[in-house]
């Protein structure tokens, strides 16, 4: 079990084996750890494993388990925060490129992932202006369909999907909700999918990342599902920041902590990917394949971070010039962690005291999570956090 997982996450696949093997495992369980430490893939991979109608083997040919490797089956949601138009557009052109059976199930399952926020089951609670949404999710589902019949050999072919796959995804972009938080009527929608009776007791699967962005109303409404989850329903709840969650909603799951990949895991990880060039991180990868430049990235945040320490401030025409580098929410979130990561430190070598670095960390995360809470404008969040790291320079 977990054999692909295993050298990235090894204590933590022993448990999370011995837990399936009991037959007891949890209905409500939060996998918690960094950012890309693998958390969506294992999640995926206990949904298999606990559908599985064999023994869980890695190489099970079962049709649960068939179904569950290309997310074919329709007894699982996933609602996922990330930026999943970088994470596409990576992998769209790593398909047009290498054109290998890898590659193209990568992309099936990557692009499956993002469509599993349009379940069937969240179309009931659609208001009319979300309803397009689902329509634009369908047409790029139909898309991946002429994929199970692509020639290797042609690159024409590969580059004729691309486009066409880059327009659709821009069609599902130009209609989705622009809030990227879980919302009620969502969290609603699940409690009734979950309640309804499935065929031959088959188990269904709920996987929520982010949770801890979510407001008030939706989270005390996941609470009450997770006090007493309906009989054969598990939820996965994935989070960066479990320090966020809820103290009630932490108390019904049970953790399972993962642990950051170094470097050579993540290199070990990317080659069968991106054999041509080697990337330090999951980040710089994604933002590489969605046009984005994670070195201009990190410039930008040693110079902010060098005015914010020197009472300076970034003019207006830079901030302009900031907020073009920040192409995506995927930009922006790098960003701003290179920001925190060199407050960080700079307390360690001794260059700021605890204090001051707390309160500049503090100024940063606290917008990022405003920015996916409320879908702020980059522009305008980039240009608060420049007056916010001002004042504090001057406090």
């Amino acid at each position: 079990m977990y054999q692909a997982i295993r050298p990235y996450q090894p204590h933590l696949c022993d448990a999370l084996e011995g837990d399936v093997r009991s037959g007891e495992f949890p209905q409500a369980v939060l996998f918690c750890g960094p950012r890309y430490s693998l958390k969506m893939t294992t999640a995926l991979e206990t949904v298999r494993l606990l559908s599985c109608q064999k023994d869980g083997a890695d190489d099970c040919l079962c049709p649960a388990c068939r179904a569950n490797r290309l997310l074919e089956g329709n007894n699982l949601v996933v609602l996922s925060q990330r930026d999943q138009a970088s994470i596409l557009r990576t992998y769209v052109g790593v398909y047009r490129r290498l054109r290998t059976l890898t590659s193209r199930e990568q992309l099936v399952k990557a692009t499956r992932i993002a469509l599993l926020g349009y379940h069937g089951a969240l179309l009931k609670t659609a208001s009319s202006s979300q309803k397009p949404a689902f329509a634009a999710a369908g047409a790029l589902n139909d898309l991946l369909l002429t994929l199970k019949t692509a020639d290797e050999d042609d690159e024409k072919g590969a580059q004729k999907f691309e486009k066409a796959y880059l327009e659709a995804l821009k069609k599902l972009e130009s209609v989705e909700r622009k809030d990227t938080t879980l919302s009620i009527d969502q969290v609603r929608a699940i409690d009734d999918w979950a309640h309804q009776t499935t065929a031959g007791g088959q188990r269904q699967f709920v996987i929520l990342e982010g949770v801890e962005e979510a407001n008030v109303s939706a989270r005390n409404s996941l609470l009450k599902i997770l006090e007493e989850p309906p009989q054969g329903v598990y939820f996965i709840l994935v989070s960066t920041h479990p320090e966020r969650l809820l103290s009630t909603i932490l108390s019904r799951v049970r953790k399972y902590r993962f642990s950051p990949l170094d470097g050579v895991s993540v290199k070990r990880l990317l080659a069968s990917s991106y054999p041509e060039r080697p990337y330090a991180s999951f980040e710089e990868f994604f933002l590489a394949g969605s046009g984005s430049d994670a070195a201009a990235l990190k410039e930008w945040a040693s110079r902010l971070a060098s005015l914010s320490l020197h009472d300076g401030v970034l003019e207006s025409g830079e901030t302009t010039l900031l907020s073009g580098v920040c192409t995506s929410q995927s930009a922006l979130e790098f960003f701003l962690q290179s920001l925190l990561d060199i407050f960080e430190r700079d307390f360690l070598d001794g260059r700021i005291p605890l204090a001051k670095a707390r309160r500049l960390s503090r100024i940063v995360s606290s917008l990022e999570s405003a920015a996916v809470l409320y879908n702020q404008d980059r522009r305008l969040l980039i240009q608060n956090l420049c007056l916010k790291l001002w004042e504090e320079g001057n406090a």
